[in-house]
């Protein structure tokens, strides 16, 4: 089952491992921390009122 929940800034680090470690187990390494530093990226370089 997925739990859905809010965007908490405090969490961004945690968020970018989760993908991080995703996409290196399924698309290779470099895949993984592009991905995680995109996720990364795009939490902490939006303006919340760009989220709405």
């Amino acid at each position: 089952m997925m739990n859905f929940s809010l965007y908490n800034p405090s969490t961004i680090e945690e968020i970018k491992q989760l993908f991080t470690k995703t996409f290196s187990d399924s698309e290779g390494e470099n895949e993984g921390l592009a991905v995680g530093g995109l996720t990364y990226d795009l939490g902490t370089g939006i303006n919340k009122p760009d989220l709405w």
